[in-house]
């Protein structure tokens, strides 16, 4: 471990004492792929990061009572919507139908729903841009 890093050490320990399995999955399997990506030397990216801070803060935990709708902010459509920019930035614009008919398949969705996440998170982005601008002034 390097020693500018070290202070996340404690954060670390406190936030997985704070994590119980789910009825029927076993973490270490579940959490295999993740893992191994931690350990790597890649990069990782905003979205990601935010993920993974929603995940250690309890925001991916299933709350009592009728589901709210997903929007924008919600960790399944930040990752849905990665997905989908990644495809797109890999296939280039040409390639905007294969890239919306690949992340639906991976998440199980439609492409009609995978571009909805898109155009709300798109829209979110400019309304928070928006607001930037304005408490700058």
């Amino acid at each position: 471990m390097k020693a500018s890093s070290q202070w996340i050490t404690p954060l670390i320990v406190k936030a997985g004492r704070s994590f119980v399995s789910a009825k029927g999955k076993d973490p270490a399997e579940e959490g295999a792929e993740l893992a191994e990506f931690l350990r790597s030397d890649e990069p990782i990216g905003k979205e990601e990061r935010e993920l993974l801070a929603q995940l250690v803060t309890g925001d991916w935990r299933n709350r009592k009572g009728r589901p709210e709708r997903i929007g924008p902010g919600h960790a399944y459509a930040i990752a849905l919507v990665s997905d989908y920019r990644r495809r797109i930035a890999e296939n280039g614009p040409n390639g905007e139908e294969a890239a919306a008919q690949d992340t639906a398949k991976h998440f199980g969705e439609t492409t009609r729903t995978v571009r909805r996440y898109a155009k709300e998170t798109r829209d979110r982005e400019k309304a928070v841009e928006k607001a930037q601008v304005k408490v700058a002034k």
